[in-house]
C-alpha cells in the first residue's frame, strides 16, 4: 500500500495509507447493488400505486432522480461515507 504524509500549519507530519483500487472498486460496486435495488424497488412503488396515470418509462425516470441524489445524501448526512465505503473501511 501507498502512504501519503501531509504536513500541517503546526509543522506536524501526519501519515495515511491510501486505499487499493480493489477496495474503490469493491465500495463502488456495493454502492451501484444499492441504487440498483433502491431504484428497482422505487420503479414497482410508482408503477403500482400510479397504475394509470405514469407510464413504466416516466416511473424510471422519476425513480433515477431520486436515485440522482444518493450520493449527495451521503455527503451531506453520513460525511461523505457511503454504505460500499463503510463496508471496506475507507476513510474519506
Amino acid at each position: 500500500m501507498q502512504h501519503i504524509e501531509l504536513l500541517n500549519a503546526q509543522n506536524v507530519s501526519i501519515q495515511y495509507e491510501t486505499a487499493s483500487l480493489g477496495q474503490r472498486m469493491g465500495a463502488y460496486f456495493v454502492d451501484m447493488i444499492i441504487m440498483g435495488a433502491s431504484m428497482l424497488v422505487l420503479m414497482v412503488i410508482f408503477m403500482v400505486a400510479f397504475q394509470d396515470m405514469i407510464s413504466q418509462e416516466s416511473s424510471a425516470t422519476i425513480a433515477s432522480s431520486i436515485i440522482g441524489f444518493y450520493s449527495l445524501f451521503n455527503e451531506y448526512f453520513f460525511n461523505g461515507t457511503s454504505p460500499g465505503k463503510r463496508a471496506f473501511g475507507l476513510k474519506v
